[in-house]
């Protein structure tokens, strides 16, 4: 590469006696080279600045990026999301460990919207805050590579770093604990306490199992599990203008408030729940403007339901609040906002909660 230095003999000699005069400079080190090679000692002793192709090509590159790890079946769900991501208009390659690498993914012409990444254990080894992902998902962990980290917890720990620069409101997946042996989950919460993962798999406590699909007001069933994890396509619906998709996460001591807010996020939410219009209240919702109805999406037995709850007509008194719980869904569609855009077909109206409910 243009401008780059070719050091001959002894890598940690040659790095030890060019870098002094270099200081500041950029060692990218291939993902093959353990951070417990001389090399590394060297370059950081002389002051360089020590990172892999991955970060490099994710800082050049400069656009959306998903990653994902694992210790199986990486290469095929990167080359699955890019194909998925491409087929419906958002242009994306599949890159990193698999395919093309992240540095010749900037020299693209057109460039992609997004680049789908697989990441090593060897490549997460330098992660720095150039590997901010979107999304990012650890699909699973099995004795492997220990020749090179020594345990299963350095190996864990290597993979977790996918999630050191995670994007603030990304989606962070991990597998439910109950199909996960190697305890993905604790782990990756012990090291991210900031972050929430959202947990897929076959186990009943996995999260993707309470995602739903909201259009026209109502649950559009869908087995969430069927077509993210085995590929269904008769479960793979195409989702329109104006569809609400949650993908849940391990959230039963929030309420999460979407939409037409200012501040949109998850709310603390005591056993008792919390009212509904204080909750919008605090989300950014101004009391001055007429919103109609909010949609209130909740776990039942026989899967989610949703209700319209007239918010207007709580405000004039003429309806009585009502409480939102733990695990609750709160979405402010932007036609009910006032806003441009619609939630696609008005709601059915549905009576209010059961009594005992609030």
């Amino acid at each position: 590469a243009e401008g780059a230095a070719i050091l001959a003999g002894d890598p940690a000699a040659s790095v030890a006696g060019w870098g002094p005069r270099h200081a500041g400079a950029t060692a990218v080190f291939s993902p093959g080279i353990p951070p417990s090679a001389p090399e590394f000692a060297a370059a950081r002793a002389a002051g360089l600045r020590v990172r892999g192709e991955l970060c490099l090509g994710c800082e050049l590159f400069g656009g959306r990026v998903v990653a994902i790890t694992g210790s199986k079946g990486k290469s095929s769900v990167v080359k699955l999301l890019a194909d998925a991501l491409s087929a419906s208009g958002i242009p994306a390659v599949p890159c990193g460990n698999y395919g093309t690498p992240v540095c010749k993914v900037a020299d693209l012409d057109p460039a992609p919207a997004v680049a789908v990444a697989e990441c090593s254990s060897f490549q997460l080894e330098t992660a720095d805050e150039a590997l901010a992902p979107e999304a990012a998902a650890v699909l699973n962990l099995s004795r492997d590579h220990l020749n090179r980290h020594g345990t299963m917890e350095a190996y864990l720990d290597a993979k977790l770093r996918i999630f050191d620069h995670f994007a603030p409101g990304g989606l962070a997946l991990v597998p439910a604990p109950a199909d996960d042996p190697g305890g993905v989950l604790a782990r990756a919460t012990a090291l991210h306490p900031a972050l929430r993962f959202a947990t897929f798999g076959a186990a009943p406590d996995a999260d993707l199992a309470r995602s739903v699909l909201v259009r026209g007001g109502a649950a559009v069933p869908v087995d969430f599990r069927a077509a993210v994890e085995r590929g269904d396509p008769l479960e793979n619906v195409k989702v329109r203008p104006g569809d609400y998709v949650f993908l849940a996460r391990r959230e039963e001591a929030g309420v999460t408030i979407c939409g037409e807010v200012r501040k949109p996020g998850v709310l603390p939410c005591a056993g008792g729940g919390r009212s509904l219009v204080g909750a919008l209240a605090e989300s950014g919702w101004r009391l001055e403007t007429a919103w109609g109805s909010a949609l209130v999406v909740r776990e039942g037995p026989d899967g989610p339901r949703v209700w319209r709850v007239d918010v207007d007509g709580i405000l004039a008194g003429e309806k009585r609040d009502v409480r939102v719980l733990p695990g609750d869904i709160v979405h402010v569609p932007p036609a009910e906002a006032g806003g441009a855009g619609g939630f696609g077909a008005p709601a059915p109206r549905r009576p209010a909660f059961p009594s005992g409910s609030w």
